[in-house]
């Protein structure tokens, strides 16, 4: 009789006893090949050896307060009672044998209250699930995809699919029914193993489901990257080079509307974001990179783009960004393919002696018309003794990016100071500077002709103040800290680097927050030391040595 009452108390308080709980079920499953329910979770303050009190009732039952729990109404009601400690870390897993129930739901009772109510399907009526799936998707009927949606039964609160298969992936419950029906048996049709169990079929419905999303501008394509088969290249460029903006004009106008399948989709990929990025083109580092990395793909003639002239490439740029027609990327890549043909044949065009025999005596031009020498542009007068960085500076002064002190002289010597730094390397990327609140700090004045470019400077994370309330304007940057902006603003524009060993003679005078940045310069060539070795870290950069960074950060 005693064991007999320890035995009911000790179902009374695995069916009764409650506690505060706090999310008491983490994630719940059944395991397709053993048939297991594995249920895990952790309440709130529990402690390594807590107790978890779980029941789980049977098929179609539930606890009744008003019942008397003796051994009779255990064994018709409840398949499953254990008391489990807490894990190191307060939670608890359970598995509960299922092979031998029947389908339909159960529910799941810990510390004395209700915790989940699943529904759990037989292998046998999974099996007969999936073969009525594989039938309509491969029988080519024209209403396939109307009896798919009506066995789907998304559209019922109690869905056959969701129930039979747990399936807790939102968008397969907030797309359109049918167009997830179409793209599933697109697939299936495709391949009917998709359709031959549990697990592949699971993948497939999710996929379809985020699919279906796409079309319907509810998803960014970067949440499918695991699923679709993409073009690493342009899956780069999308990470890396298009703005918020443009990846969602990527789903919006690329997609939105189209009703693809998985493999439209990802053959529509590509040109999505070729012509998201053709259409945010701001700078030639831009437009270089293009050429580069994606114009074969478009047809564009690269060996013979990189037979150009600097001078040509930069014409070429110029029409890219401001000239090119970008309606589509066809359009866009047989215009840029063009212009290169021009710029080949105006700034390379050359002839030889003619044949038969016949040579130029001294000093004939034999009929043809002598080629004026190039004339080299002197952009400035006081880069005598800095021939070094007269190509970046005239470079960078064509493109808008620096500018002269005035009487035609650039000032290569003279230090640069932290604002005149940021502006540089903003301009160089093209960083818009329209919409960003002005940065909160005290010596930069909203009216200063820097303070666009410090706002956007500091909202991005391309640089800091140097304290929490200036920025340090007027201020000479260090050639420490020169490396820090490139590197930041270049590393946020998708540019690799290689870092190099930590060998300057005077290493331990960088600041540990610049070293990475210093050597990933030195590593990737964008920078020199000083001579003999050093780097001189904390010395003033000057106007001409901040040339060579940007220019050979975006060459």
């Amino acid at each position: 009789m005693k064991k007999y009452l320890i035995i009911i108390s000790v179902i009374a308080m695995l069916l009764c006893f409650t506690s505060a709980m706090a999310a008491p079920v983490d994630t719940y499953e059944v395991e397709s090949a053993t048939s297991t329910l594995v249920i895990t979770g952790n309440i709130d303050g529990f402690a390594e050896g807590n107790q978890y009190r779980i029941v789980v009732f049977g098929k179609d039952k539930a606890f009744d307060a008003d019942a008397k729990y003796n051994d009779a109404k255990i064994a018709e009601d409840i398949i499953f009672m254990s008391q489990i400690a807490a894990d190191e870390n307060g939670g608890y897993t359970a598995r509960v044998g299922m092979a031998d129930r029947e389908s339909g739901f159960y529910v799941v009772r810990i510390n004395g209250s209700d915790a989940i109510k699943f529904y759990y399907a037989t292998k046998t009526d999974k099996s007969m699930y999936l073969r009525d799936v594989r039938n309509i998707c491969t029988s080519g009927d024209e209403d396939a995809v109307t009896k798919l949606v009506t066995l789907l039964d998304l559209n019922d609160g109690d869905s056959t699919l969701i129930n039979y298969f747990m399936i807790a992936d939102k968008y397969v419950t907030t797309v359109n029914s049918e167009t997830l029906a179409d793209i599933l048996r697109d697939a299936i049709k495709e391949d009917p193993l998709l359709a031959s169990s549990e697990d592949k079929f699971v993948a497939a419905v999710t996929k379809a489901a985020h699919i279906a999303a796409l079309n319907e501008d509810e998803i960014q394509i970067s949440e499918l990257f695991s699923a679709l088969t993409l073009d690493a290249d342009y899956v780069k460029v999308y990470n890396e080079k298009l703005t918020d903006k443009a990846k969602k004009s990527v789903v919006t106008d690329s997609y939105k509307g189209k009703g693809y399948n998985a493999k439209e989709a990802e053959a529509a990929f590509n040109e999505a974001v070729a012509y998201a990025y053709i259409n945010n083109l701001s700078t030639w580092a831009d437009a270089k990179y293009f050429v580069e990395e994606l114009g074969e793909d478009f047809d564009i003639d690269v060996a013979k783009f990189n037979k150009l002239s600097s001078s040509a490439k930069s014409d070429l740029y110029d029409y890219m960004t401001d000239k090119a027609p970008k309606t589509s990327v066809k359009a866009f890549a047989d215009a840029v393919d063009d212009e290169i043909d021009e710029l080949k044949s105006s700034s390379g065009a050359s002839s030889g002696g003619g044949g038969g025999g016949g040579g130029f005596s001294s000093g004939s031009t034999g009929g043809f018309a002598p080629v004026a020498p190039e004339v080299e542009v002197e952009y400035f007068s006081d880069m005598a003794g800095c021939e070094w960085a007269k190509e970046s500076v005239d470079t960078l002064y064509e493109k808008g990016i620096v500018s002269g002190v005035g009487d035609g002289k650039f000032a290569p010597d003279k230090a640069v100071t932290r604002e005149e730094m940021l502006a540089m390397l903003i301009r160089a990327y093209g960083v818009s500077t329209e919409g960003v609140p002005n940065a909160s700090f005290a010596d930069v004045p909203e009216s200063s002709w820097f303070a666009p470019y410090v706002a956007a400077g500091y909202a991005k994370g391309y640089v800091n103040g140097i304290s929490a309330t200036e920025f340090g304007a007027g201020a000479n940057v260090t050639r420490q800290d020169a490396s820090v902006m490139a590197y930041n603003v270049a590393t946020a524009f998708g540019k690799n680097f290689t870092e190099a060993a930590a060998d300057f003679t005077d290493n331990a005078e960088i600041s540990e927050y610049a070293k990475k940045a210093v050597y990933a310069l030195k590593g990737t060539g964008v920078i020199n030391g000083k001579g003999e070795g050093s780097f001189a870290p904390k010395a003033g950069c000057t106007r001409a040595e901040a040339a060579i960074i940007i220019y050979n950060l975006i060459k």
